[in-house]
């Protein structure tokens, strides 16, 4: 990959700087070189894809071998005139995104791996010269969105128009599409993760949920009820059933991303209540470090992840994170040598070099006997969508202790409540304490906005009672533009990571109760939520607002 502003410079080969600066092994290089001859996709772009590097670290060799500057984030504000050279289609189609006209030259923020095309494309569009930087993907593709796309029709103004549209139409004759499609837009753009319908006696209220919380974005009149229908139509559900509630889903693309919808009715006294989740499709699965997990962790969970047997869960409330970090985990697998297959429900996260299949009830194929099929297919590690009844818990168990290792996520509130909830699901204690590796509870906290955030003192109350005595100073959420006023942005995970050893499979084996099983893992160095918390809140990462429930009293 030749720069095209030092075509004299003879770059270092990628591959070797991909040895040299990631470790990736031969084997994986010689896999993706012969995905690259059938594909013939640049070798960055199948290491990607494969999962064995991001965006990021790739853009990083581009910028070695290149000698082009690499940038992280910025918030470029490109004149009218340099945005009327090019259009978003382009723009998304080669990964670029052009920042300001510099004499005869443009500079441009590039993610793609095509710098050449990009260089080319430039120079045809605007007559002038290509300066390039590298930029991460996704802020590549927010640049384009909140520079191209809202910029010619703002969200807002999009949903308002489509709604006064739809209510000027007293015969019922128009398609809630156009408005479906709005609706969507908007979501998006302000980082929802789910819309709801919420039917009151006058109204329809819409809201989003965006970093765990819900929020109110509109009312629409009762006539709106025909966008249920719409949703229903779209997401193969019964339209003529409004008294049952139902499950659906359908396929949208949202500012030409691909995303899967997620639809569930519940029927309430004023009418069905919808919810929409929004799954986007090409999402990466990101590195154990990129999700926010503390440096002095990452190793001690990784580690888990590399043991040849046994059942090591992932507990938390739903939206908690738990389906993210173990595909993160799984990333950090030597993928090639392993045999690993999933039964999901549904696939959230798609990595190329295993085996994931989807529960199909109408088939029968459900998390229990999909995992019995699994161990006549040669696995070396097994991952179930969620532990939630005896067959499963059964099922997984017999894989453990014929030699698997098991990966699957379950709804308790701690690490070590998975012990009573295997009980309470008819494992015997004993084959707990033997097939058991560990377990790992997580929450998710609003991330403080560092645009915006208040340094203040901490309070007497918080000293005496909250054990904030070794914590000077904490932060608050004030609010701006860049966080819609609300103080935060994106969101962190507490942790506790508990790893049965001898002494905590003894207590387990004994039948210990809860309070004595977490003392002695906190004795064996285990990972405990509460100080995860305390480090975040001192390192100004979140409020204590956000995690004063999870503090030791």
């Amino acid at each position: 990959m030749n720069s095209p502003q030092h075509p004299a410079v003879k770059p270092p080969r990628f591959g070797e700087l991909v040895r040299r600066r990631f470790g990736i092994g031969e084997t994986a290089i010689n896999y993706c070189l012969h995905e690259q001859r059938i594909t013939g996709e640049r070798l960055g772009e199948v290491l990607e894809r494969c999962g064995f590097l991001s965006n990021e670290q790739v853009l990083e060799i581009v910028a070695e071998q290149s000698g082009l500057p690499f940038v992280e984030d910025a918030a470029p504000m490109p004149k009218p005139e340099l945005l009327g050279l090019f259009n978003a289609v382009i723009c998304r189609r080669q990964q670029f995104f052009p920042l300001e006209i510099r004499d005869d030259r443009v500079r441009v923020a590039a993610a793609g791996s095509d710098l050449d095309g990009i260089a080319q494309t430039v120079r045809r569009l605007s007559g002038r010269g290509a300066e390039l930087v590298l930029a991460p993907r996704r802020t590549v593709q927010r640049w384009i969105r909140e520079r191209f796309t809202y910029a010619e029709t703002p969200v807002e103004e999009r949903l308002r128009r489509e709604i006064a549209r739809i209510s000027s139409d007293r015969d019922s004759a128009l398609s809630l599409d156009a408005l479906l499609d709005a609706l969507l837009a908007q979501a998006v753009s302000q980082r929802a993760s789910d819309i709801h319908l919420r039917p009151t006696s006058h109204s329809i209220n819409v809201a989003f949920r965006v970093d765990g919380v819900v929020r109110s974005v509109t009312s629409l009149e009762v006539t709106f009820t025909r966008l249920t229908s719409t949703i229903k139509l779209h997401a193969g559900m019964d339209i003529a059933d409004m008294r049952s509630p139902q499950d659906g889903s359908f396929e949208r693309n949202v500012f030409d991303e691909p995303f899967d919808i997620r639809v569930s009715t519940v029927v309430t006294p004023d009418g069905e209540s919808v919810v929409l989740r929004l799954l986007p499709r090409n999402t990466e699965v990101q590195r154990l470090e990129d999700l926010g997990f503390l440096p002095e962790h990452v190793e001690i969970i990784r580690e888990v992840f590399q043991r040849p047997a046994g059942v090591f869960l992932m507990t938390g409330p739903t939206g908690s994170g738990k389906t993210t970090t173990l595909h993160a985990g799984l990333r950090s697998l030597d993928l090639l040598s392993r045999n690993v297959v999933t039964v999901e429900e549904p696939v959230e996260y798609r990595l190329s070099l295993i085996r994931q299949t989807e529960t199909n009830p109408r088939a029968g194929y459900s998390f229990g006997n999909a995992v019995r099929h699994f161990l006549r297919h040669d696995p070396d590690v097994i991952v179930v969508g969620e532990v939630r009844d005896r067959e499963t818990a059964d099922s997984v168990i017999m894989a453990a202790e014929t030699g698997h290792l098991v990966l699957s996520t379950m709804h308790t509130n701690s690490a070590l409540g998975v012990v009573g909830r295997l009980q309470s699901l008819g494992v015997a204690r004993h084959i707990v304490a033997d097939s058991l590796l560990g377990a790992m509870a997580q929450r998710l906290v609003r991330t403080l906005c560092v645009h915006c955030r208040e340094e203040v003192e901490v309070s007497a109350v918080q000293r005496g009672r909250h054990g904030l005595h070794a914590v000077s100073s904490l932060w608050e959420a004030r609010g701006c533009a860049r966080c819609d006023n609300t103080g935060y942005r994106g969101r962190t995970p507490l942790y506790e990571c508990v790893v049965l050893d001898h002494a905590l499979a003894s207590a387990v084996h004994r039948q210990a109760p809860l309070h004595e099983l977490r003392m002695i893992a906190r004795e064996a160095g285990a990972i405990m939520l509460e100080d995860v918390a305390l480090q975040k809140l001192r390192a100004g990462q979140t409020t204590f607002e956000e995690v004063r429930y999870f503090l030791q009293p």
